[in-house]
Parts: structure tokens; C-alpha cells; sequence
């Protein structure tokens, strides 16, 4: 008996004695369906096993499911993992619900060297109904394979496996094969033969995937993961449509005409690791389907609860600030009513899986639906509402060309959650159009920021589509990226600004320079100000044209206490090997490359920095630069608040401010002595409308015309 087997028959025994019942070790093993997944390497096999039992779960459930004994990374080994994964555990023993459900796809978890042929096979236990179908899903040669009733599948790894993401396993009855995309295609199915009304089918992304050219009638029918369907007509379903997703990829579903019937989409909420625990595990979603109760997702989503049970984990985001609203309106046990469609909702259920939103499928055009201006912010969270992707940032025909005008000039973008920036401890992302094309997902919640007095948003039937093949979509942008961070002892945080050969200026480019989001003011952050004609906003993405690389001076928004040590790093991509980045500091007049190896700038702060002033970003093909250049060229002015003029950049003793009305008459004349960087003018004195505002210093005079509202 080899060490594996004796470990497993232990951890069988001790689980089903901690269970309480002297008789589950019997009860499970014997009168129960069993499959045995199988794995050859030409001279060893493996083997792992899944039992279906009535009352198990797709979950962990103790006393039943038995984790796999590993010491050490195997050489060569075959586990499976939990359909709802639980902290990333192999198992020897994977116990499933009794029902051979379609829909549940099971990891397999597989260690193996480069250059080995790998050959998987079944066996089962007598208790399997014969009919049942196994297949091995190969994600990375896009194949699915029977390996039930004598089949096998093989192939030969060209680099060494290191447990899941390529291979999983799945059960059907009859599959889809994809030799065309025609639906009515006997040699398109696993059994030669067109579906009947009766048949229980599993459409997978092998091959070509299916459209139908005119009406069907279907019965229960799974989409699996990363697979579509297209239906020209109309879509009768009789059982239920299952459209799976997974930590990896989604599937999709089309109907061009009317849809009756009942859609289940099994949204993916595999576990999220953040910078807090209190933010871990919670996602952006919202209902691809019409109907679904917030009861039903409170009652059987499995929701994560706070800590007397009274919040589940479920709520909207609410932009209002008044005495007694919070900016995330969490749900109770007894909160009734819809998900709304296009309303996006946060998520956190108590263990990692998937949540099972279900409903009638939409299929008209989300018009007109509202997004607002509020006291706290102007920050709106949507959702696709569609079980299909929708094209997000295409020039043409996507949700950022049809809802331009009524989102804010500066955030002509949408903001999604990445779960694999910021070294994997993720961030908000924006997406524009400088970013690669984008599709959203089913479902996937997004935010939004309202253009000033709220606008109303469409969403269109014309924009959804099945997600192109290619997992990573390249850009048809052509730019130089510089991405700058700024970190702390307990955070890192960073900027990005994109010199681009299309065209965009150094002022507001709409639709290309991008606010930064934040839901609540922050206490660590970094951003940039427009190079001119700044409003004294803060950009996470800011795009300048490519042929001034070298004459544009970028202003560094820092937000960090007194006392903190800060980082400065910088990252590039498609730069120019001849250019420096170089980080200023004005307050101790030391330039620094950061895009070299190792680079990086350290400073103690002496006080707190809030806003533009102190440090700039030059580019520049020389080694070594100097204050002298670039003075002039740091100073911004503008207005904040309504009633303040802002002057940044300064870098002497002596500033003297002189403000004129349009006929020349002044209405302001002050000089001021200062060690800061930031000086702020109080403009409640001066009535309402265009002046001219020259700042004075010892380099000269600077004039720029500002508005008083």
C-alpha cells in the first residue's frame, strides 16, 4: 500500500468519525455512484476519485471530502479540486451532489514535467449509470474530450504542469462539438444526431461555436465556461438554461429575437485578495437576466453576514451624503424587491464559489437609465445587464461612444475592479479609449461619474457580443507608457500618464485623460494635473501627445502625511531607449532618473502634501537637468472652490499676485512671502466673472485668465 492510499483511507476515517456517524464511512462508499479519473505518463498512473452523494455540495463538505496528503511539490500527481474552490486545496476524494448536474465543472488539479505524454482515462464503480458521459476539457488546446466508456484523451506537455487552469472535468449526456456553427448539424453533436425537445445538452467552446439560424425549442442546456450561443430567431427553453462562468472566463448568449423561459447565470465570486481584510472577497456584479429577487440571492447566494447576522452581503452603492445614509447601503434578511437592470450591486458570499442569479432574458435596449449627481459624489456603479459581453470602449458603437455626453468631461471612461494590479492585491482600473479594446462581462459592474445634474444612460442590444477568442486583446493605440508609483510604509499607489501619436493635446482630452477614482478621500494617493489649463483635478491617466515627449513638464498630485518616507519608482513600456524619466523635486532641487534599473527617489516629508507644487515628471535625453529650464514652466493657476485662486509651483520667497476685470481695472494687488510651494488666494471679495491674473516672481511674469463663479 503505498503512503498516498494509507493517508487517504486515515483522513477517510478520521473525517467520518468527527462526523459523528459510525456508519458514513459505509453509507458513502458502498450504493453510491463513484467515477475514477485516471492519468498516465506511459509509466506510472495516477488516480483521484468523486463519489456522488445525496446532501453533499459542491463545496467542502467535512467528514466527506479528503484533501490530498502533499509533501513537497509532486513530480508527477492528479488531483481535483472543489467546483466552489475553498483556499486552493487538492483533493484525493471530491464529494459531489447525487444528479450528475451538467453544470458543475469540477478543476483538475495536475502536476507533470515537459515532454510527457499524458493520457487520461475513467473508470467507475457499478452503481454509475452506464449513459453517463465524462470529458476531459483541454483549455489550452481548446478541446473537449470523451474519456468515459473506453475513450481516452492524450496529449504531450510542452512545459511542466503545475496543478489547475488547464484541465477540467465534465459530465454530459450529449455535447457539442463545433465541426460547423450550425445548430442543425447532426455531425455537430456527440450523438450524430439533432437535439430533440427532450435533450439535456452541454455546449462547450470546442471547435466552432453554435448559432442557430432560426427558432429552437431546447430543454436544460448548459453554456460552459468561455463557450456562446447565438440564436438569429427566437429561444424557447422548457428546462433551464445554464450559462456557466469561472475565475477564468465567461460564457455568452445572444438571442436576436423574443426568449421565454428560465436563464440561470452562475456568476464566478472565486475569492478576491485586497489590501484589507475587510474588503477580501466582495465583487461588482448586477443581474443579466429579468426578475431575480434580492431575496432569492440572500436566501441561497450563501451570503458573508457582519458579525450579529443583521447585514448580508449584498449592497448598492449610494452617492447621497446626509446625516443618517451610508455610501454602501447593505442588505438584511427581510429586504424584498428585484436587482434592478443596469444597477450594479457589491457582493461577498462566506465561502468562494459562484453566485446563481436567475431569471427571463433581456431583450430590449436599457434606455434612459438614470445616473446622478450626488452630495457626497457624482459616482454611479451600473452593470451589464446582459448574459452576453457588451463592447465597452470601442470608438464606435460601444458604451463609452453612445454615453459620452452624459458622463463628466474628465471621466469619459468606465472604472472596474482588477483583481491583478497593484501585485495582485488589486485596484481600480480605468477604461477608455487608450486602453485596449474591452469587453464587459456578463453581469460585470462597473462605475460611472455623472456629467454635472445627473445623465441618463443606454445600454443597446446593438452592443453585446461574444468575446473574441484571444484572451489578451492588443491595443490599436500606438503610445509610450510611463506608469509612476509612490508608496509608503503600509501602501503603494500609483499614476499613468501616455504619450501618444494620435491626437490628443496637452490640455483635457475627452474620452483619453481620465479622473482619478476614488469613492472617499484618501490619505496616500498619486496623481497628475493636466499639463495646461488644469482645473485642479486629479488624473490616474492622463494622455499627451508624443511629439512634445521631451517639452511637456508633467505636475505630480501627492496626497501624505508629515513624517511619512515615501518611494518614488517608475515602470515604462514602449519608451524610447534614449529618454530619461526624471522626478523633480522642487523643494530640495534634485532631479532623479527613475526608469533605470533599481531607481528610485526617498524623501522624509517635513510637512503634509495635498495637491501639485512640489514634484514634476520630465522627460528628457539628457543624463543631468537643472531648475533653470523649467521654472517658468511648472506654474499652474487655477480656481478651487468657487472663491480660491491656487498658484503652484513657486519656488521663491517673493510672489506678487495682480488681478485685473476685462477692462484693465484692478481688483487685486497683493505680494506674499512664503516657503511653500502651493500659495492659496481667498477671491471672496471679487465679484462674479473673467479675469486676468499675473503672478510675479523673481523669473518673470505668468498670465493666465481664470473665471470667477
Amino acid at each position: 500500500m503505498t503512503i498516498l492510499r494509507a493517508v487517504l483511507i486515515l483522513l477517510l476515517f478520521v473525517n467520518h468519525t468527527n462526523a459523528g456517524n459510525s456508519n458514513s464511512t459505509k453509507s458513502i462508499e458502498v450504493g453510491n455512484p463513484r467515477l475514477y479519473l485516471q492519468l498516465s505518463d506511459g509509466t506510472t498512473t495516477r488516480e483521484t476519485s468523486i463519489i456522488y452523494f445525496g446532501g453533499s455540495t459542491e463545496g467542502l463538505d467535512p467528514g466527506y471530502d479528503a484533501g490530498a496528503y502533499q509533501d513537497g511539490e509532486p513530480s508527477f500527481a492528479l488531483y481535483t479540486r472543489l467546483p466552489c474552490d475553498t483556499e486552493g486545496i487538492d483533493f484525493a476524494l471530491n464529494v459531489l451532489p447525487l444528479g450528475y448536474d451538467q453544470s458543475i465543472v469540477v478543476p483538475v488539479s495536475v502536476f507533470a514535467n515537459a515532454g510527457k505524454t499524458l493520457t487520461f482515462s475513467t473508470r467507475t464503480n457499478s452503481d454509475l449509470p452506464v449513459n453517463q458521459n465524462y470529458y476531459i476539457e483541454d483549455r489550452q488546446n481548446n478541446t473537449y474530450n470523451k474519456i468515459s466508456g473506453g475513450s481516452t484523451y492524450a496529449t504531450t506537455t510542452a512545459s511542466r504542469i503545475n496543478g489547475i487552469g488547464r484541465f477540467f472535468l465534465h459530465t454530459a449526456k450529449i455535447v457539442w462539438l463545433g465541426n460547423t456553427s450550425d445548430w442543425n448539424v447532426a455531425s455537430n453533436w456527440s450523438t450524430n444526431t439533432i437535439p430533440s425537445l427532450t435533450d439535456n445538452l452541454l455546449i462547450t467552446n470546442a471547435g466552432v461555436n453554435p448559432t442557430a439560424t432560426g427558432s429552437i425549442e431546447i430543454n436544460n442546456v448548459t453554456i460552459a465556461s468561455g463557450a456562446s450561443l447565438t440564436v438569429n430567431s427566437n429561444l424557447t427553453i422548457n428546462g433551464i438554461l445554464t450559462i456557466n462562468s469561472d475565475p477564468y472566463v465567461s460564457a455568452s448568449l445572444i438571442v436576436k429575437g423574443n426568449a421565454t423561459g428560465t436563464i440561470t447565470y452562475k456568476r464566478d465570486v472565486s475569492y478576491e485578495k485586497t489590501r484589507t481584510a475587510e474588503a477580501n472577497g466582495w465583487h461588482l456584479f448586477g443581474a443579466p437576466v429579468i426578475g431575480e429577487s434580492i431575496q432569492d440571492i440572500i436566501t441561497n447566494g450563501n451570503l458573508a453576514s457582519n458579525n450579529d447576522g443583521t447585514l448580508k452581503g449584498l449592497a448598492s452603492y449610494n452617492n447621497l451624503n446626509t446625516p443618517t445614509s451610508l455610501s454602501w447601503l447593505y442588505k438584511t434578511s427581510s429586504s424584498v424587491g428585484a436587482l434592478n437592470s443596469g444597477q450594479g450591486y457589491s457582493v461577498k458570499r462566506n465561502k468562494p464559489c459562484y453566485i446563481a442569479i436567475t431569471g427571463t432574458l433581456k431583450t430590449d435596449d436599457l434606455t434612459s437609465y438614470p445616473i446622478t449627481e450626488g452630495s457626497r459624489n457624482s459616482w454611479n456603479l451600473m452593470a451589464n445587464p446582459y448574459p452576453s459581453f457588451i463592447n465597452a470602449n470601442l470608438t464606435t458603437n460601444s458604451f463609452l461612444s453612445l454615453n459620452s455626453d452624459q458622463l463628466d468631461a474628465s471621466a469619459n471612461a468606465i472604472y472596474i475592479w482588477d483583481s491583478n494590479t497593484d501585485d495582485g492585491e488589486g485596484a481600480y482600473k480605468v477604461i477608455n479609449y487608450l486602453s485596449p479594446n474591452y469587453y464587459l462581462n456578463p453581469g460585470q459592474g462597473f462605475f460611472v461619474l455623472s456629467k454635472n445634474g445627473g445623465g441618463l444612460i443606454s445600454i443597446t442590444e446593438s452592443l453585446q457580443t461574444h468575446k473574441p477568442e484571444t484572451t489578451f486583446s492588443k491595443s490599436n493605440k500606438t503610445y509610450s507608457e510611463i506608469k509612476l508609483f509612490v508608496s509608503n510604509a503600509k501602501s503603494k499607489e500609483e499614476t499613468t500618464v501616455k504619450y501618444a501619436k494620435i491626437n490628443v493635446s496637452e490640455g483635457l482630452d475627452i474620452g483619453y485623460d481620465a479622473k482619478q477614482f476614488s469613492l472617499s478621500e484618501k490619505d496616500f494617493s498619486i496623481a497628475t494635473h493636466l499639463v495646461k489649463n488644469s482645473k485642479g483635478v486629479n488624473f490616474m491617466l492622463q494622455a499627451l501627445p508624443k511629439d512634445k515627449i521631451e517639452t511637456t513638464i508633467v505636475p505630480i498630485s501627492l496626497q501624505a502625511s508629515t513624517g511619512e518616507t515615501i518611494i518614488f519608482e517608475a515602470s515604462t513600456k514602449e519608451f524610447p531607449e534614449k529618454l530619461n524619466v526624471f522626478l523633480e523635486d522642487k523643494l530640495k532641487n534634485i532631479f532623479t532618473i527613475l526608469n533605470k534599473e533599481n531607481a528610485s527617489y526617498a524623501v522624509l516629508l517635513e510637512e503634509t502634501q495635498n495637491g501639485i507644487g512640489r514634484f514634476y515628471m520630465h522627460i528628457s535625453s539628457k543624463n543631468v537637468l537643472n531648475t533653470k529650464a523649467t521654472v517658468a514652466q511648472n506654474k499652474s493657476i487655477y480656481v478651487v472652490n468657487h472663491n480660491t485662486l491656487r498658484v503652484t509651483g513657486i519656488h521663491n520667497k517673493n510672489v506678487k499676485i495682480q488681478i485685473f476685470d476685462m477692462l484693465g481695472k484692478s481688483v487685486l494687488n497683493e505680494s506674499y512671502n512664503t516657503k511653500k510651494t502651493i500659495l492659496d488666494v481667498s477671491l471672496n471679495q471679487i465679484n462674479k466673472g473673467v479675469y486676468l491674473v499675473d503672478v510675479i516672481t523673481e523669473q518673470g511674469k505668468i498670465q493666465k485668465k481664470i473665471i470667477v463663479n
